[in-house]
């Protein structure tokens, strides 16, 4: 609660700060003392003047005009840009002597004289200032007469975007784009409110996530196949039914020993393909000891390693074992470094857990359960059944699990990683591998050392927890 309150302070202070800095004084434009310069065939005098902003930032243009004093005659009027706080700009007017009687006549320079400081306002007096220019008696007409322009030179600028024809010069108290002037103080101000208009974006953005976004969740399974039925223990169906809740996955782990039977169950297509139509909806970690799971080490993969895991299952039909092992492996090391988060380094001998849950749709999926017994040394096929379907609906759901072993005796905890992942690797890319007889089967298909022999889940040997039921207190490390 206290980490919002901090938040909130700190939001509240920033709108604070930029209200205030938002809050600028008025222009005050004030001209110096004129100064005049003659050519040297006396047709042009030259009037310099220079014009202060005193006051704020200015936001508008205003006009600057050179009357003839007495008559009030307007001779040239000049647009001044809007002036930051503090700048200053000198501006010149020709005056062609010419044009006047010979003698000295009176000039008044105006600027800024408009709706921000308004005429014979106290801020309007230093907006007008007198000139004399004396006017000889040999004055020179001329024939070409040039604009008189502010003499701050916006043509050179420090770079030029290509394109759209904008160039940018990096000044003292600010930018200027082209012909615009953005004070420092305008853009600080605006970099503020970005970054507070950012930051709400964010936030709104982090609690419609947290709304509409639901946490990846395994649920519970129930076998799609039926077990209410009862048969004659001794009769083929019966035996049949028992040993469906021995096949944990379509692998076979255990070590091939004189007269070991071994049930797994293959998920195919219609065409007998491994895995071809069923979708990988979640897979799951968790360490587990001899009084069941442990829920704090419990991990729940994240969609987007599904989806990759899923692009690889849709491809595996092209590739051969060894690009498919390829593919496989980034997916491994994704899913090793996630389940190895929860784990601390004291319970990492701990075996771990690996479900797998499977989506199919009815009739273009299939569940075989298959019955091998070891003979002279390989593994046999003494039978195999579809089980009698107790399905609701159109969608068959499905559930593997493996089982890891956690870190040996003598491995490093770094040999334990890698490991991991190469008993991962080993596990995924062999659901995907074309079914092989187990009496010949090819290098890839041979389970590493690591993983024969691993004792699996089953009701016979492993009380069942509920993934909501915390065990820490039960565990052994």
């Amino acid at each position: 609660m206290a980490r919002w309150n901090v938040w909130l302070v700190i939001v509240i202070v920033g709108m604070m700060s930029v209200a205030v800095m938002a809050q600028t004084t008025p222009r005050d434009y004030a001209l110096s003392t004129p100064q005049v310069t003659y050519n040297d065939n006396n047709s042009i005098a030259t009037v310099t003047v220079d014009i202060t902003n005193n006051g704020g930032d200015a936001t508008a243009d205003t006009d600057i005009t050179i009357i003839q004093d007495g008559i009030g005659r307007v001779l040239q009027t000049l647009t001044l840009p809007p002036q930051p706080a503090d700048a200053s700009v000198t501006i010149e007017f020709e005056i062609m002597l010419a044009d006047f009687e010979t003698g000295d006549i009176f000039f008044a320079i105006e600027a800024g004289i408009d709706q921000f400081e308004l005429a014979g306002s106290p801020i309007a007096r230093d907006n007008r200032a007198l000139v004399r220019v004396t006017v000889p008696a040999n004055a020179q007409p001329v024939t070409t007469t040039d604009t008189p322009t502010a003499t701050d030179d916006t043509s050179e600028f420090d770079f030029v975007i290509p394109g759209v024809n904008i160039g940018i010069r990096i000044l003292d108290d600010g930018i200027q784009v082209n012909q615009d002037v953005y004070p420092l103080q305008d853009i600080l101000i605006g970099v503020g409110v970005v970054a507070v208009g950012l930051f709400f974006l964010w936030f709104i953005t982090l609690i419609l996530r947290l709304l509409f976004r639901r946490p990846p969740s395994f649920g519970t399974w129930q076998p799609p196949y039926a077990f209410n039925t009862y048969h004659d223990p001794n009769s083929t169906l019966g035996r049949r039914q028992g040993w469906q809740t021995h096949a944990q996955n379509g692998t076979i782990f255990d070590a091939c020993t004189p007269n070991n039977v071994v049930a797994i169950k293959r998920l195919t297509d219609t065409e007998n393909n491994p895995i071809s139509e069923w979708d990988i909806k979640a897979i799951r970690t968790v360490q587990y000891d001899m009084y069941g799971r442990i829920s704090r080490t419990e991990v729940i993969m994240p969609s987007k390693v599904l989806k990759k895991l899923n692009k690889v299952k849709k491809r595996s039909k092209k590739y051969d074992n060894p690009t498919l092992r390829k593919k496989i492996m980034p997916i491994a090391k994704d899913l090793s470094k996630l389940a190895r988060k929860p784990i601390n380094k004291k319970s990492t001998m701990l075996p771990i857990a690996m479900d797998m849950r499977f989506e199919g749709t009815h009739g273009e999926v299939r569940i075989m359960f298959e019955l091998y017994q070891c003979q002279q040394g390989a593994w046999h096929l003494i039978d195999q059944w579809e089980p009698e379907m107790a399905v609701i609906g159109h969608k068959i759901v499905e559930n593997y699990t493996y089982t890891l072993n956690g870190q040996l005796p003598g491995e490093t905890y770094k040999e334990f990683q890698k490991r991991l992942v190469e008993d991962m690797a080993w596990i995924l890319s062999g659901m995907f591998y074309k079914h092989q007889q187990p009496d010949i089967p090819e290098q890839d298909m041979v389970p590493p050392d690591t993983l024969t022999g691993m004792a699996p889940i089953t009701e016979d040997n492993m009380r069942p927890v509920d993934g909501d039921e915390d065990t820490d207190k039960h565990r052994a490390v």
